[in-house]
């Protein structure tokens, strides 16, 4: 998700890595994309496999493959990063998720209960907005 959100966020700002993520596709482009998203998340892919939080009945190269296809759809799409946030929640995490697993993983719920103790802290404020101007 930081990958993504990351990508959301700073392709505005870089020129470089716009031109590298939006020109037309092409097989040197698709290879340094394949490359760098091997070297920033193949690891952690690898660890989720071991810790039983990512399908293991994919190889590391078709999850990555995947998982850069996906990121082509969000730029695609024009997501900010917000959006791009939800959507990998949404439709990423999940097709990465074992497929024998019917609860989230705890690195999924943690960021779900964040998510709503911010919510909840919002409507806290707006509540007690509310409450002094009945006052």
């Amino acid at each position: 998700e930081e990958g993504f959100a990351y990508t959301a966020r700073e392709i505005q700002a870089d020129k470089a890595l716009r031109l590298l993520l939006t020109a037309p596709r092409s097989a040197a482009i698709d290879s340094v994309v394949r490359a760098l998203s091997a070297e920033i998340s193949g690891e952690y892919l690898r660890a989720g496999q071991l810790d039983g939080q990512v399908r293991a009945d994919l190889t590391i190269d078709e999850l990555i493959d995947w998982v850069t296809e996906q990121q082509h759809v969000a730029i695609r799409l024009g997501l900010d990063e917000q959006a791009v946030r939800l959507w990998v929640r949404r439709f990423v995490n999940p097709a990465l998720r074992p497929q024998n697993c019917a609860v989230p993983p705890r690195s999924e719920l943690i960021v779900l209960f964040r998510d709503i103790g911010t919510r909840v802290n919002e409507l806290g404020g707006l509540f007690q907005g509310i409450q002094a101007e009945i006052s």
